[in-house]
Formats: structure tokens, sequence, C-alpha cells
């Protein structure tokens, strides 16, 4: 396996390699597919352009307040502050939270997989709809009135359970709101002006060892419950310093199939 603690001199593809023996459960299969990324509403979500994206396993929920628990309790992981996470997600079945992307690197590879591309990431939330605004097929849901469909600002004032929102069309869950979600790029506001077509990953060319870690910026997807409803749009493009950790960040695993 890759090991992400140490990224140097390792392209792209090679970083999106899995290994060989996964745990698969509680994962689904996202097939292979071309869909035009990105949108009009903000400057860095242009140009829109073709994007292919190989078949991937991805986690149906974000990882869980037990299913970390479990990580820190077996490897001797640094303990995050419980009291404070459990403020927010209260059981084990809630969504880990005060989690920067350091940590969820840490966690996926103890699990033996990765964290999603920022284009595997949006190409699952549309779930087959290209031309949706949203992970669920009805786009003019009102902004004012669609907490059936999402958990973000104003609605449940903290996280849910996965599986308490309708699943997307790949069967995943929260792919809007809940928690923001750790992606492995570096934040590059102009990224999409050079993106690659086939499996674009965002390091930066003044990355001249191809050390991932030294990169601040991190992006993160899909809003959280302390988000607008605008952020809960599937190409909203949001961006956090990779040490800093808050109530609303967490993450889920994915795998390539190889």
């Amino acid at each position: 396996m890759v090991d992400q603690r140490n990224i140097v001199g390792v392209d792209a593809q090679k970083l999106l390699s899995s290994p060989k023996t996964v745990d698969y459960s509680g994962m689904v299969l996202i097939p292979s597919g071309t869909f035009e990324m990105g949108g009009r509403e903000m400057d860095n979500e242009q140009p829109i352009h073709t994007v292919e994206v190989p078949t991937f396993y991805m986690d149906v929920s974000p990882v869980t307040v037990g299913q970390y628990r479990q990580f820190v309790e077996e490897t001797g992981y640094k303990t995050p502050n419980w009291r404070d996470i459990l403020i927010d997600s209260p059981t084990d079945d809630h969504p880990i939270i005060y989690v920067n992307w350091h940590d969820a690197m840490a966690y996926t590879q103890w699990v033996e997989k990765r964290l999603p591309t920022e284009a595997e990431w949006e190409y699952a939330a549309r779930g087959g709809l290209d031309q949706a605004e949203f992970p669920w097929p009805n786009s003019d849901v009102d902004p004012h009135n669609s907490s059936e469909y999402a958990n973000y600002y104003g609605t449940v004032r903290q996280t849910n359970v996965g599986g308490t929102y309708p699943v997307n069309g790949y069967a995943l869950n929260d792919m809007a709101g809940n928690v923001w979600e750790w992606c492995l790029d570096a934040y590059e506001k102009e990224f999409y002006v050079r993106s690659p077509q086939r499996s674009p990953l965002a390091i930066r060319e003044d990355e001249t060892d191809g050390n991932l870690i030294k990169r601040m910026y991190r992006v993160v997807r899909g809003g959280s419950w302390n988000n607008y409803f605008g952020a809960l749009r599937v190409a909203f493009r949001g961006y956090q310093d990779s040490s800093c950790d808050y109530d609303y960040n967490g993450f889920r695993c994915v795998c390539s199939v190889v």
C-alpha cells in the first residue's frame, strides 16, 4: 500500500492504487464513467470540464465515532477530545468530527484505504445525475424547506446518523450536509483550468518532491450541518487548513479497483 504519510516522488496514478486486501463491508461499488465536473455559481468551479473516473469503492456513510474510537484504541493514535465530539456527535453511530486532514489520512492508512479525490467525490455525489445541482433528482427543492433531504444549518443543529436521509443514486448517505468531507487533493482555485481528463488529482507544480503533506489547504466537500443550503451543491468547492479540526469536519474512505 502507498504510505500516505510521506508521499515523495509518487505520481498520481500510483497514489490512487489500492491494496490487495480490503474490508469492503459498508462500501458500495461506484461504476466508472465520464461526467461534466464543476459548476457556474463560483469562480473556483469553472470551467466545467469533462472528467473520466475509473471504478472505485466508497464508504456508504462517513466514518463514525465508533470506528474512529477503535482506530485510536488499537493504534495508540493521539486521543481526540471525546467530550467535545460527543456534544454534536453523541453516539458511536454518528460521524466522527474534530478530525483534521492528517487524522483522516492516518485512519485511511490503518484500514488500508484512502481519501477520495475531489473528482471521485463529486462524481459519486452526483449519483449518476450528471446535470443535477444536488445529490437528489429534484433540483427545484425550496432551500428554506428542504430538511427532508439533508442536514444543514438550522435543521438538526448537530450531526446525524447515516441513513437518516434518502440515499443518492449510488446508495450513498449524506453526500450533502451532515459533515464536510476531506478529500485527498490540495486546494488550488484554478486547478480546473489545467486539470487532466482522467483521474485528476491536484498536486501543485511547485511541489517538486511530490510531497502532498506539505500543502496547507485541502479540499473539503459536501457542506455540513453548520452551513447554509448553497454549500450542499455537488459542485461546491470548500477548502480548509489541513491542520485544523472543527465540529463539522469528517471524512469517508474509498479504494480503487485494481
